[in-house]
């Protein structure tokens, strides 16, 4: 696939739209009131918040020691934050709403590493908060629509739906959820940060996962789901079941012993409930496949019986033409023909 946005990359490049970079914050920013965060739980909540209502800027008060004393490890923590009481307010599917950002620590003025402080989180956004409210609305609506009796029916449906509507960016310009509906065209990001917005409106738990697949190449870095049906977590990676239209199941609702070619980066909380064996799923495909199969013998079989038939009918029509000629020729005076 080819998108740099590792983890261990997060630095530079981070998913192809996330520059992290220490900003040099003004002087009033240092003395606004902020908003208390006294773990890391709470300060990517509230940083989920300023995302969600477009601040560009937010002041925070904590001890920077009880965030971890990294900054740079921090701002990488978020793309691993799940907030399990309100999905799509997790960091790890809002980071992609983010066009730039960065952070810095103060204390009296000064640089602080460690002690109580003021951090600033400056971002800046791609598109404004009406288009992104827009889309959301849209994506509720979408969800609603594909949602079925089952979890299972409901997923297939996701993944269906969003192979049947979208298309891979080969120019990987159009990389989020929020380019793929503008566009119609987007990277794994999109097809996972897709399928996990719609998942979550459904009630459905799911995960924005970040890691590596040997598809052209061998780490290339890559995105997927996993997705809990029937109370175990399944991988799901839409975007390398979309060659078309038609969908595929290849990487639907896998184990990891049959999800080949992926490695998961980071740790998750579900790691301990991933399912022992795929999810049985009756693949169009085959199905189709299986019946085109089972038409070609049956035909083949037609063939050959009337093969069989026009051999038997000339054969035959070659024994009452000798008998004819037997019959018709004159015999000798001895009784003998000829």
């Amino acid at each position: 696939m080819g998108e740099n946005y590792t983890m261990k990359k997060i630095s530079g490049i981070a998913f192809g739209i996330l520059f992290v970079w220490l900003c040099v914050i003004p002087v009033h920013a240092q003395d606004e009131e902020g908003v208390i965060v006294k773990d890391r739980a709470s300060f990517y909540q509230e940083v989920s918040k300023q995302i969600l209502s477009h601040q560009e800027s937010k002041t925070y008060i904590t001890d920077v020691g009880s965030l971890g004393n990294d900054l740079d490890e921090l701002l990488k923590g978020y793309y691993y934050h799940y907030d399990a009481d309100n999905p799509t307010a997790s960091g790890s599917y809002l980071c992609y709403n983010m066009k730039n950002w960065g952070m810095d620590c103060y204390e009296g003025g000064r640089y602080a590493d460690g002690h109580n402080c003021k951090m600033v989180v400056q971002i800046s956004y791609k598109y404004s908060k009406e288009e992104v409210d827009a889309y959301f609305v849209k994506m509720q609506e979408v969800a609603k629509t594909l949602k079925q009796d089952t979890d299972y029916k409901s997923v297939k449906a996701v993944h269906d739906y969003i192979i049947k509507n979208y298309e891979y960016d080969d120019s990987m310009v159009n990389r989020s959820d929020y380019d793929g509906y503008k566009t119609g065209k987007m990277v794994c990001q999109g097809y996972c940060t897709a399928a996990f917005y719609l998942l979550s409106e459904m009630g459905i738990p799911a995960r924005v996962v970040l890691g590596a697949s040997e598809d052209y190449q061998k780490d290339t870095d890559h995105a997927w789901n996993v997705v809990r049906v029937d109370g175990k977590w399944y991988n799901m990676d839409v975007t390398w079941d979309d060659h078309g239209w038609l969908p595929d199941y290849t990487f639907f609702l896998k184990s990891d012993a049959d999800f080949y070619k992926h490695t998961r980066e980071g740790y998750y909380d579900y790691d301990k409930d991933m399912a022992l064996s795929s999810y049985p799923v009756r693949d169009p495909k085959r199905i189709i496949g299986g019946c085109i199969i089972f038409l070609v013998i049956i035909i083949d079989a037609g063939i050959i019986i009337q093969r069989k038939r026009q051999r038997q009918e000339a054969t035959m029509q070659q024994v009452v033409i000798v008998e004819d000629d037997f019959l018709e020729e004159p015999f000798s005076d001895d009784g003998n023909k000829g």
